[in-house]
């Protein structure tokens, strides 16, 4: 099989040109991959009767030429550029980098789309040498085609224009292929985007803090180049206590690392606020995303990978034998990961499946021999040290009082000056330092004391304020906590649910979300409005939730959505999650539940949850007046959105059964519910998977969800399949398929 060459004459023409429209044709195998692909497919179909068409206008019928073809075709310099532009197409149809002829079928979008042409070469073709194309993508053989090649020849013949039109839709069609199959490469992935947490972070750095970890010796002997040539792998773990501005800190690091590193840097911030929180591993799949946006050949590695793999997402194992192998492909490149204590896996134990000390051996493992850094930053618990301390190359950089104590001046000033403007220097200086040596090293500290400093106290009475705040944050934590439990029944309990609330969402729910999450009542049939307030404003915001929570709580607000209602409320700091954890139970009934939200019953609270999320779905007023939490729509129900799309997340978190669990999806599972219409319709409407067969019955939606096995008990997970099934319809007979058989 010989490949394409150029110097074919006007005969030879003939038939490169139907080469070239074979090719068009076996492109169109691909129309089924999906919706987007069946759209590129019908251009791709257009632009072949387009260039059949201009083949006929300039004499190319079928593999001869008219004798009344266009003269153009005799003048040797124009016909070679007709040939390198036909060379092009075939670059691109057959997507090898070479125009060889060779066949394949088939439509999975996985297989590569090359030798999409004729097995035998024609008549004509067997003697052609290879056209001299340049070397790259598809794309860029067609740029280069209309750039730097098409444009010569007869400028005032219409068939160059339209040869040329056709090549730059090919341009436009193959450029959204690219993208398509860039989307799929990611979503096999499954990855989580920390970008915003890091956007978030680098914004809270005050100027000219943070710098001092450049500077540590520790710091600079793994980022020297003479380390890591010594000793590959470079591990560096940095951990502080709670409130040490860790995460502005790693921010810090990742702008130093990309402004100033030639090789990649591909970071990942996870957050008790988000899902990424559930499984570490997401770290490694952001990581790979991150370096194949950057490294094209990379890219092509991983879809290569994508391509011989069949599963819907990319395991585990396959994450980590990327990671390995794209850290053997490129040299230096550096691994950053923060907040790994906050992830939900901590403390399940060192063998434990799915415990941080398995992760943390697999990432090393993965990483061992290659020439990379990898930077760690969190606090030091327990399963997080034996891991890295075990390990035979790892650097640790513990944050002192004394690491961090000029920028906690440098924070308790700003602070002062901002909220103190009245005060001389004097005062303000005083006022910082005593601020400053109270906080024991930790800037949240001093963060929970701004709404107390006000303009109106002298500095006598802003002293007292600051030396009666108790030291250290989980001190404080305690004297919010006290101060919650001497509230009457209504706020204490409104309080303590939105701290739940707060602490357990799957994701951070919004202002106009938490104060209908609040008022659930699952022994009331009807949402209760008349708990509802009359306008959702900032003096609502301050009494019903900032007040009453105090500085546990915070609601952030973004540009994009500055109204209050549309704000989103946090928990302070995660020290805060962690704190309720083990302190809450020791109150009795505070939580509504015996054992409350001890850290070992966390799966109870999930459990909790997903029943609340299924009730307020049984509300007639959820699925009737709906909005978004804008300013004009504030009054309209907006919990539907979380309670539709994260009931089942909750249960899939459990650690224990709940028998009464099946009892709550079994009723909205009933078809009889006017809330199982809303939610499939709402479902459906937010599927991103292709329907299957089965596709809006029960059963379907139970397994799709993973519900089936929500019991361990055999039996019972035998009747719910049961059950599942007798409610089928079969149809025009009202019977199940099940009863139908008996």
């Amino acid at each position: 099989m010989e490949p394409i060459g150029l110097a074919v004459g006007v005969v030879g023409l003939a038939g490169l040109f139907n080469t070239c429209l074979d090719a068009f044709d076996r492109l169109s195998a691909y129309k089924d991959f999906d919706k987007d692909s069946r759209s590129l497919s019908a251009q791709f179909s257009a632009e072949r009767l387009r260039f059949q068409q201009w083949g006929e206008s300039v004499g190319i019928d079928g593999n001869t030429v008219a004798n009344n073809h266009h003269p153009a075709l005799d003048h040797s310099e124009t016909r070679k550029k007709v040939e390198e532009l036909f060379a092009v197409i075939l670059e691109v149809e057959n997507g090898t980098g070479s125009a060889t002829l060779s066949q394949q079928a088939g439509s999975d979008p996985r297989q590569p789309r090359d030798g999409l042409l004729p097995a035998k070469p024609t008549e004509n073709q067997s003697a052609l040498s290879k056209p001299s194309l340049p070397s790259g993508s598809r794309r860029q053989k067609i740029s280069w085609a209309l750039g730097g090649r098409a444009k010569h020849g007869p400028t005032d013949a219409e068939w160059a224009l339209e040869l040329r039109q056709s090549l730059l839709a090919m341009e436009r069609v193959e450029r959204k292929l690219e993208a398509e199959n860039r989307r799929n490469v990611y979503a096999w992935l499954g990855h989580f985007s920390s970008e915003e947490l890091y956007e978030d972070a680098k914004s809270k750095r005050l100027g000219g803090t943070c710098d001092w970890v450049l500077g540590h010796p520790i710091f600079r002997e793994w980022l020297s180049p003479e380390a890591l040539a010594a000793e590959p792998s470079q591990l560096l773990w940095i951990n502080g206590a709670a409130g040490f501005g860790k995460t502005i800190l790693c921010a810090r690091i990742v702008d130093h690392l990309t402004s100033t590193l030639t090789t990649p840097v591909a970071s990942f911030f996870l957050s008790s606020d988000f899902e990424s929180r559930e499984d570490p591993y997401n770290a490694v799949r952001a990581w790979i995303t991150q370096i194949i946006t950057e490294e094209l050949r990379l890219f092509d590695l991983v879809e290569e990978k994508w391509q011989d793999e069949h599963q819907k997402v990319a395991t585990k194992a396959v994450a980590l034998t990327l990671l390995r192998t794209i850290a053997l492909a490129l040299p230096g490149c550096t691994f950053v990961l923060d907040g790994l204590d906050e992830c939900t896996w901590l403390g399940l134990g060192s063998g434990a499946k799915g415990s941080i000390s398995e992760f943390l051996k697999a990432i090393m493992k993965a990483l061992r021999g290659t020439e990379t850094r990898f930077l760690l930053v969190s606090r030091d618990e327990p399963d997080i040290g034996d891991a890295l301390r075990n390990s035979d190359n790892c650097a640790e950089l513990h944050m002192s009082l004394g690491d961090v104590q000029t920028d906690v001046i440098r924070f308790a000033r700003s602070l002062v000056d901002e909220k103190l403007v009245k005060k001389d220097d004097a005062t303000k200086s005083d006022l910082s330092q005593r601020m400053a040596d109270r906080c024991e090293g930790q800037f949240l500290w001093l963060k929970m004391q701004e709404g107390l400093l006000r303009d109106t106290k002298n500095k006598k009475q802003l002293e007292r304020i600051i030396d009666d705040s108790p030291p250290g944050l989980y001190r404080l934590y305690e004297r919010n906590w006290s101060r919650i439990l001497n509230y009457g029944d209504r706020d204490r309990t409104r309080t303590l649910w939105l701290l739940r609330w707060a602490a357990f969402a799957m994701r951070p729910l919004t202002v106009c979300e938490i104060i209908e999450a609040v008022v659930i009542d699952r022994t009331q049939a009807d949402f209760p409005l008349d708990e509802m307030p009359d306008e959702i404003d900032e003096d609502f915001v301050k009494d019903e939730i900032s007040d009453l929570c105090g500085s546990l709580l915070e609601i952030r607000t973004t540009p994009a959505m500055p109204s209050i209602g549309s704000g989103t409320v946090h928990l302070a700091h995660f020290s805060v999650r962690q704190f309720l954890l083990q302190n809450s139970s020791s109150q009795g009934n505070v939580l509504a539940l015996n054992e409350s939200i001890r850290i070992s019953h966390e799966g109870e609270q999930n459990g909790t949850l997903a029943k609340l999320c299924l009730h307020y779905l049984s509300y007639p007023q959820a699925w009737g007046k709906q909005g978004d939490g804008d300013e004009d729509n504030q009054m309209k129900l907006s919990f539907y959105q979380y309670a539709a799309g994260y009931w089942y997340q909750h249960i899939a978190s459990l650690q224990n059964d709940e028998p009464d669990i099946v009892e709550v999806i079994t009723s909205l599972f009933d078809e009889k519910n006017p809330a199982w219409r809303h939610w499939t319709e709402w479902f459906a409407h937010n599927e991103t998977e292709e329907p299957v067969e089965g596709h809006g019955s029960p059963l379907y939606y139970a397994s799709r969800l993973g519900l089936l096995p929500i019991t361990r008990e055999p039996m019972q997970r035998l009747q719910m399949i049961a059950d599942a099934l007798f409610s089928i319809k079969l149809p025009n007979t009202g019977k199940s398929k099940l009863s139908n058989i008996s």
